[in-house]
């Protein structure tokens, strides 16, 4: 059973961003602070940015990066320079594939951002991504 504020953001998480935006919409009609906060605990492929290079290859070594240049699409310009700036060549033109390739319908863009995401999010899960926000200091 999910509980709380963690158990929405999982529900939200696994939606396409269209949907995930129309429920978060009907939450601020009823309730802004608890959008708000739903809102500032999801994951998404932006966030990529705040990998560290290692975890940023290891990622791209569980995922079609075909599928990454498919997702880069829906993704801010900041994100797809991150990337690139990070991987090799050949994975920068595996990824330029997807990304600059023929038109694609929205839902094929939707449906391998959603195969990205999933990947990024189990690895989050299991700590084997840590997010900025994440990183615990101990003394």
């Amino acid at each position: 059973m999910l509980k709380g504020i963690k158990g929405a953001v999982k529900v939200l998480n696994s939606l396409d961003p269209e949907q995930r935006d129309r429920v978060l919409e009907i939450i601020k009609n009823q309730d802004p602070s608890l959008a708000e906060e739903l809102k500032n605990n999801l994951v998404s492929l932006d966030d990529i940015i705040h990998l560290t290079v290692p975890m940023l290859v290891d990622f791209t070594r569980n995922i079609s990066l075909k599928d990454l240049g498919l997702a880069l699409r829906l993704a801010k310009e900041e994100t797809k320079e991150f990337i690139f700036s990070n991987v090799s060549q050949s994975m920068k033109e595996e990824i330029e594939e997807g990304l600059l390739g023929r038109p694609v319908p929205l839902k094929e863009a939707l449906a391998a951002l959603n195969k990205v995401m999933i990947v990024f999010r189990d690895k989050i899960e299991r700590g084997e991504i840590v997010l900025e926000g994440d990183i615990k200091i101990i003394d």
